[in-house]
Formats: structure tokens, C-alpha cells, sequence
């Protein structure tokens, strides 16, 4: 066995653990608890600045999940960049046009990641519950971030849209492989903050 093929079988079953830790906490429309802040995550815009499908079929759950009880903001996380390529705003853009209020709405133009999303929502002091509305390949590690930075999620899954079987294994492959990135990336996430802080002390 090559050590690439023995880290690809551990992280998968690194995983699959995470994937059955989080399992309670991801719902369904009709099961989820409702909570007054959803985090949508940009998932990226195709050539003509709409939403790819698959950050449609986030805004569309988003939608439904309006329309079946209130929620106080909804805050629309994603990444922008200099050619006008604005993930926030086209998300904007699709749910005002599909009837939901601005007002109900809050944009994060500095969610280039989850981690950032999460890190951003963490940084502004925001106490409340969040819903975190994803694909359910997505949320496994959307909510073990949230865990490790200390937020409240829960998870709501995105099922609108059908992927083909090709692209859902892609993106669960790019999920295991992920986590692990991730997990460094807060660890030294935290250790900054702790040396920031004992510097400050000092």
C-alpha cells in the first residue's frame, strides 16, 4: 500500500466518524428546528455572474425555508473579486427576484471559505443559533468548523436539484480531503489568537 493510498483511506474514515458525529445534527425542512439567523454559502457563479446550480439549490431551501417560518437575517456569504464577480450580491439578486424581502437579507463579501463564513459570523459576536443551509456532503464539515469555533449550527440540507451520481462522488472525495486541510487551518487558527492575545497581556 502507497502512503497516498493509506492517507486516502484514513482521512475517508476520519470522515465517515465525523459524518456519523454530525448526523443529529442535520435536517430536513420538515424536521429542522426553526432558528432567526441562516447562513447561506456561496458555492460559486457561472460565466454569466447567476448562481452555479448548485448554490441555486441552497438559495431555493433558503426560499422554502422562509416561506415555512420567519427568520430575522439571512446572511449571504461568499467571495467577490475585482473582474465584478460578486457571489453575495447575484445570491441577492435570485432571492429578491424569487419575492423574499431585502430587508431580511445580509451580505458577507468576505466568505471566500466556510471558515471564513463561520470565522466572520464568530468575529462580529453573533450569539444566536445558526442554521447552516448546505448539501449534505457540505455540512459534515461546515458544522465540525462551526464546532471547533465555538458557534451554535445546525445544519439544513439542500435537496432541490438532482447532481449526477459523478458529481456527488467528486464532491464527497473533495470533502474527505478537505476536512483535514480545515483542521489545520483552525488549529492554527487558535494558536495565533493565543499568542495575540498573551502578547497583548503582555
Amino acid at each position: 500500500m502507497t502512503i497516498l493510498a493509506a492517507i486516502i483511506i484514513a482521512t475517508s474514515i476520519f470522515y465517515l466518524i465525523l459524518m456519523f458525529i454530525f448526523k443529529p445534527s442535520i435536517f430536513t425542512l420538515d424536521e429542522i428546528p426553526p432558528r432567526q439567523l441562516i447562513l447561506v454559502p456561496g458555492a460559486g457563479l457561472r460565466y454569466d455572474g447567476k448562481p452555479t446550480h448548485i448554490l441555486e439549490d441552497r438559495l431555493i431551501t433558503a426560499k422554502k425555508y422562509l416561506k415555512m417560518y420567519s427568520a430575522d437575517n439571512v446572511l449571504l456569504s461568499g467571495s467577490t473579486r475585482n473582474s465584478g464577480y460578486n457571489e453575495p450580491s447575484a445570491m441577492l439578486d435570485y432571492l429578491v427576484d424569487k419575492g423574499t424581502h431585502v430587508n431580511q437579507l445580509t451580505l458577507d463579501i468576505l466568505g471566500n471559505s466556510t471558515f471564513h463564513s463561520l470565522n466572520n459570523i464568530r468575529a462580529l459576536h453573533i450569539n444566536d443559533r445558526i442554521i447552516i443551509i448546505s448539501q449534505r456532503f457540505h455540512l459534515t464539515r461546515a458544522l465540525l468548523i462551526a464546532r471547533l469555533l465555538k458557534i451554535d449550527c445546525i445544519g439544513l440540507v439542500s435537496n432541490n436539484i438532482s447532481f449526477s451520481y459523478h458529481k456527488n462522488i467528486y464532491w464527497y472525495f473533495r470533502e474527505i480531503l478537505s476536512t483535514p486541510y480545515n483542521l489545520g487551518r483552525i488549529l492554527i487558527h487558535i494558536i495565533f489568537n493565543f499568542i495575540r492575545k498573551n502578547m497583548d497581556i503582555i
